[in-house]
């Protein structure tokens, strides 16, 4: 134990220097927080971190001040209901569900599992650390209805309390060590003395199973929580019942805490039994919280004595932990990651695609070559159930809870054809060999008659029906058979697909199974075999015997939930609830490799039609890329409901969306950061589709970095920790009495000093001011008070300072920055203030500026000639000109194109584009650029001036080109500001015309800046001008949107950036048949504002 603490030692000497060793792992990882119910959550000793355990197996480490995800603790192989800090903070205790049976000691710091304490034969429901952190309690489930008492160092069992009848379900150790109290389903609790072992005293006096016990911080008084739908007080020196909460409307107390000084508590119960703050000398409610009817698994009070942390059971999709205030009772915030479950996955058979469905009701189509989700299909009306390609890849068949089976067309991603679906839980869907036929679960309009239907693609009509209802089907390789298996089934069922009729049914003869089912089902490619799966077993049938050949185990008793044959017969992948893949030879039955990596079950399985890719599909939301050959992850992808996606590699290097990134958090050592500051390390397309191309991480990256080391860590060198920023007033959440407030921070950085500080309301930059903003004159012609400059202090490491800032009606976000010249940090709160507190003839109207770019020739003969860009530029001025007066007071502008005064060349942009440094902190600044961008060898963006050069080799001469780092010199400043890029029109680029820019990299590039950023495409899309409209598909739609078209939400006369946005990003994909879709990036706190006034 004590080297492990000085090697915990040595880690915290390391990150407060602030420097990542080179050995030092960097971890990039997706914050998907728990998958299902949390069963038991802890506060560590310093309130700085929380602790959950779940339903999916997992345990979860969190930062209480910013919801962020820090560590997931792997290791148990069923739920996990009991977690526990020790008192030091730096080991944690876990306790596993029936069929696990296990304590589990883990090391805060790294998460590794350090020992398994075995011996318990039920659920271990109840653990708690001693004082001294020397032993561990442990309380069983079930048929086995004892305290245990474990020797940390040894792992061995010390003392057994046996006297409780039933479940042991809640137990605590006096702060002392002296003393254990326990509460049990045989509706009592008990008093034991450590020491000996000695059952001291039993209180009775619940009609219920106690379900919590708490103790008192001074260990005088005693909490029970029953499912008599009770709470009551006891005196532990006598055993006496002092006092019975009066809070028996509603459902079985199900948790019960005290608070750190022990005059309040807190409850929680099943559905309508919400939690409760109590005041515990009068026994009266001080404040019920919100639970949305969710059960309340678990409680806990953080020390500050301010927040409660619960757990909660996940039956309708929702958060499961969450964090509330206990001085009004409102949620302060949700823990969650942002998985979706992924029901099915399929491979198309050409290798360009991968589709998933998913409990979101969307299917979402991804570009094999580059890992690039291209399109969300959104058209069912609840969850997707099963998922499969047609054998020319021409369509995609999908079913739903929604009682659908909808028919896709890939090329459009449009719905083709809705079938009538079926309303069991697991319809499936599957193309016959020929591509003539689809078969699909469905139901009559009633749902009483259940069977699979064949279906004639050319002619939509129905061809035969099968009956009974089936999970899981699987046409023969020559398409002339149809296997089907599932539950309430003792064998699989095997049709002639011409007539209808079934010709067989494989059962393992001599067996009697108390599960009746017989899913998934698979079909060998040869024919010759076919597969049934019954809970944990795979069985193997000789198709024309019908004998059992063999029989395949996992092992577990968790459901199998998909299987595959390998194209060539080889091997069967199989995934289930117990978040593994297995790879079996099938001529030996020899499991060969065994896959880990995803956090909750495996829903579906497919290989590629090479054999060599295999992909799997989780209730964790991740859909995975593995190597056939030896088990190796290649890229984790996963959409999300609002139509952002990222792919990741294990090393960190990623590609997404504009915030598909957002989701990420980056472990260096002991300190979790978010992606922001690593992002021009990690966000490597180029590397993702490299490896999806060669099929190997390390050639990907020797490819970029001439190296096959992939550790992170190589290219992170020595990163610097950003500072620390902490807000001391106004309190986070807090309702304001005057429109303007002192904020009080304080920067601390233990390694460099601080070298500037930035803070903004909204989105919007409102400190440092610039000099002439201090003194602003209202409407009234009264001077307002002038706002007194603050600076950093050169040098300083510490910085405690005041800053005064006028606020908005209404909510205000925050956001503080503090930059060490090396990395930054970002501390955010929220306050609101009425408007009747507003002074409204304050307002002044903010200047407009606007730089215009638009380019339409080039010098270069390889660069294609554009027709519309330089009509953009001109007409967005025009556009926004016409707001001078009553949107803004004054409208700006500088267009460069071709037939301006000043040239789109090279030096002529790059010594103009500081005009937008005119802008005032209040004012409002627009950078428009259309004409043709490009993405280089490194995937960094750079904007053609007029007289760019090609090379030879196709790449950009960078020395005339505008690149990112020059735009986003220029969006340094303090105003609002909003770009809109319409790059590239028409077909880009010579030797680059299939490729366009990658728009999202642009906006990646910028996202730092705090602008409202807006482009014309989506990735690699290319952007479309048209003689129709004059201009581009983009740009049209702006003035559109400007001239009122965009008005649609409100309808008052006036279009906000929210309704210009909305209306954009539906009116270009129509104007472009598909092609195009419009992307925006807003920044952290943003607030909608407006851009035009129509009247």
């Amino acid at each position: 134990m004590k080297s492990g603490l000085l090697v915990l030692a040595w880690m915290f000497v390391l990150s407060v220097a602030g420097l990542a060793r080179a050995d030092e792992r960097v971890e990039v990882f997706l914050q998907t927080g728990h998958v299902g119910s949390v069963s038991a959550v802890a506060v560590s000793p310093d309130g700085r971190l929380a602790l959950s355990g779940g339903d999916d197996h997992t345990l979860k480490l969190w930062e209480i001040a910013t919801g962020r995800e820090v560590r997931t603790f792997k290791g148990h192989t069923k739920g996990v209901c009991a977690v526990a800090f020790s008192p030091d903070g730096q080991w944690v205790l876990s306790g596993g569900q029936l069929y696990d049976d296990n304590l589990k000691l883990w090391e805060l710091a790294t998460g590794r599992e350090v020992r398994t304490f075995s011996g318990h034969t039920n659920a271990v429901c109840t653990v708690a650390f001693s004082p001294d952190g020397r032993w561990v309690l442990s309380g069983g489930h079930g048929t086995d209805p004892t305290l245990r008492m474990w020797d940390v160092t040894t792992g061995q069992e010390i003392r057994r309390f046996s006297e409780h009848k039933e479940s042991v379900t809640s137990a605590v150790i006096s702060t002392d060590g002296k003393w254990v109290l326990s509460g049990s389903y045989d509706q009592t609790l008990k008093l034991w003395e450590v020491a000996t072992g000695r059952e001291v005293r039993t209180f009775r006096g619940h009609e219920g199973g106690v379900s919590s016990v708490a103790l008192s911080p001074d260990g005088r008084w005693a909490l029970s929580g029953s499912h008599d739908r009770s709470m009551k007080l006891w005196e532990v020196g006598t055993g006496r019942e002092m006092r019975t909460f009066n809070g028996r409307a509603g459902g079985s107390i199900t948790a019960v805490a005290f608070s750190p000084d022990g005059r309040r508590a807190i409850s929680g119960g099943y559905l309508n039994q919400p939690i409760k703050l109590w005041d515990v000398a009068t026994g009266k409610i001080v404040r019920t919280f919100q639970s949305n009817g969710q059960t309340v698994n678990s409680v806990a009070f953080v020390p500050n004595d301010h927040w409660i942390l619960a757990g909660y059971e996940d039956e309708s999709g929702g958060v499961a932990l969450k964090l509330f205030d206990t001085r009004d009772g409102k949620k302060v915030r949700d823990f969650h990651g942002i998985q979706t479950a992924v029901t099915s996955v399929a491979f198309s058979p050409d290798a360009r695609w991968l589709v998933s469905g998913s409990e979101d009701r969307m299917l979402k189509l991804w570009e094999l070559p580059t890992g690039r989700m291209v399109r969300s299909l959104d058209e069912h009306k609840k969850g997707v159930t099963s998922v499969a390609f047609s054998p020319d890849a021409r369509w995609i068949a999908s079913s739903s809870h929604d009682v659908t089976v909808k028919l896709w067309d890939v090329s459009t991603g449009r719905v083709s054809h809705t079938f009538p679906g079926a309303t069991w839980g697991e319809s499936p869907v599957a193309f016959s060999p020929n591509c003539k036929f689809l078969i699909a679960g469905n139901s009559d309009p009633e749902g009483k008659v259940q069977r699979l239907k064949l279906w004639d693609l050319a002619t939509r009509r129905e061809v035969h029906s099968f009956e009974p209802p089936l999970s899981s089907i699987a046409f023969s390789p020559d398409g002339q058979f149809l296997l089907g298996g599932g539950f309430f089934h003792k064998w699989l069922h095997l049709w002639e697909v011409g007539t209808g009729r079934e010709v067989r049914r494989f059962i393992e003869k001599g067996r009697n199974y108390d599960l009746d089912v017989m899913s998934p089902v698979a079909y060998s490619p040869n024919g010759q075999l076919v597969l049934g799966t019954r809970l944990g077993d795979l069985k193997l049938f000789d198709t024309n015997t019908g004998n059992l050949v063999r029989t395949l185990e996992t092992g577990t008793r968790e459901w199998v939930k998909s299987v595959a044959f390998s194209p060539d017969g080889r091997w069967l992948l199989a995934g289930g609830d117990d978040h593994v893949l297995r790879l079996w030879e099938v001529a030996t039955g020899r499991e060969v490799l065994t896959l880990l990596g995803h956090f909750a079950g495996v829903t579906s399985v497919a290989f590629s039609q090479n054999g060599n890719l295999a992909v799997s599909g989780g209730r964790d939301g991740m859909m995975k890329l593995w190597r056939v050959a030896d088990g190796i992850e290649l890229v984790t992808m996963m959409g999300f409901g609002d139509g952002e996606w990222i792919a990741l590699t294990p090393d960190g290097y990623y590609a997404a969306s504009p915030k598909g990134d957002t989701h990420l958090n980056v472990r260096l050592g002991n300190q979790v950061y978010g992606i922001d500051q690593f992002r021009s390390t990690f966000y490597r397309p180029e590397i993702v589709e490299a490896t999806l191309r060669l099929g190997s991480r390390e050639e990907a990256i020797a490819k970029f970095f001439g190296e096959r080391d992939g550790r992170a860590s190589n290219r992170v060198g020595h990163f610097i920790a950003p500072p620390s920023v902490e807000i001391s007033s106004p309190e986070d959440r807090s309702v304001l009495a005057t429109p303007r407030l002192d904020l009080a921070v304080t920067i601390t950085d233990k390694s460099y000093p601080i070298q500037s500080v930035r803070v903004s309301r909204n989105g919007a930059q409102v400190w440092p001011l610039q000099t002439r903003d201090l003194v602003v004159t209202a409407k009234s012609g009264v001077e307002k008070a002038p706002v007194v400059p603050v600076t950093v202090p050169a040098g300083v490491r510490e910085w405690t300072t005041t800053i005064p800032l006028d606020l908005e009606e209404g909510e205000n976000v925050i956001e503080v920055k503090a930059f060490n010249g090396h990395s930054e940090t970002v501390k955010a709160i929220t306050v609101s203030l009425p408007a009747a507190l507003v002074p409204h003839d304050d307002v002044i109207k903010p200047n407009l500026w606007i730089l215009s770019i638009g380019i339409n020739a080039y010098q270069d003969r390889q660069i294609r000639t554009l027709s519309y860009a330089e009509a953009d530029a001109q007409a967005i001025v025009q556009a926004f000109t016409q707001q001078r007066g009553k949107l803004f007071r004054d409208v700006r502008s500088l267009i460069i194109s071709d037939s301006s005064t000043l040239k789109p060349t090279y030096d002529t942009i790059l010594d103009n584009l500081g005009y937008l440094r005119q802008a005032g902190q209040n004012d409002v600044v627009l950078l428009f650029l259309a004409g043709h961008g490009i993405n280089d060898d490194r995937g960094e963006f750079y904007f053609l001036p007029s007289d760019a050069a090609i090379q030879s080799d196709g790449a950009i001469k960078r020395s005339r080109a505008i690149s990112n780092d020059e735009i986003k010199k220029v969006l340094d400043l303090p105003a609002k500001k909003i770009v809109l890029l319409d790059a590239c029109h028409s077909e880009g680029v010579s030797k680059k015309k299939t490729r366009g820019v990658d728009n999202n990299r642009f906006i990646k590039e910028l996202q730092a800046m705090d602008a409202v950023i807006l482009t014309s495409s989506a990735g690699n899309e290319l952007s479309q001008e048209g003689d129709d409209w004059k201009h581009g598909a983009f740009t049209y739609a702006l003035l559109e949107g400007l001239s009122g078209k965009a008005d649609l939400i409100t309808k008052d006369g006036i279009v906000s950036m929210k309704e210009l946005d909305g209306y954009v990003s539906e009116r270009v994909p129509h104007l472009t048949s598909g092609a195009q879709h419009p992307i925006t990036d807003t920044p952290g706190g943003y607030r909608n504002f407006p851009v035009a006034l129509l009247r």
